[in-house]
């Protein structure tokens, strides 16, 4: 036969079931904490850093997501697009790794940038996406 207990100790190990760690997470609100953690920065400066090697140079940016009209990516100037490197134009809004060599093969095989509007004839680059880049900037002669 089991020993009887008495109705303190029962009453001690009951309080004790119902105290709460607050330490102890389960995997869950852990696994939830973490992705607040990773996510928090992002949010906070609602900014990408975009990171650039060119012949032994290498540039570390952080420019916002959206750019508003008449912002400027380049620290205020316009961006020749007929001197841009591919790495310079994917600091732009819209403009990832592929796009950013389209326009420069486009330079390279057609000739040079007479004003922002021939970015239009870039495959993949649409009217609207040209309005956007309009503030950013410029085709000056070679």
């Amino acid at each position: 036969m089991l020993p009887l207990k008495s109705a303190a100790h029962l009453h001690d190990a009951k309080k004790r079931d119902l105290e709460v760690d607050p330490w102890s997470l389960s995997r869950g609100e852990l696994a939830a904490w973490v992705i607040v953690a990773l996510l928090l920065p992002v949010g906070l400066f609602g900014a990408r850093a975009a990171f650039e090697s060119t012949a032994g140079e290498s540039t570390f940016a952080i420019r916002p997501l959206h750019a508003s009209p008449g912002t400027s990516t380049t620290g205020g100037a316009k961006l020749d697009l007929n001197r841009a490197t591919a790495g310079q134009l994917r600091l732009l809004p819209g403009i990832g790794t592929v796009l950013a060599e389209r326009i420069v093969r486009h330079r390279e095989q057609l000739g040079p940038y007479r004003t922002p509007w021939d970015l239009a004839q870039v495959p993949g680059i649409s009217r609207a996406r040209v309005e956007q880049l309009l503030p950013l900037v410029e085709a000056e002669a070679p």
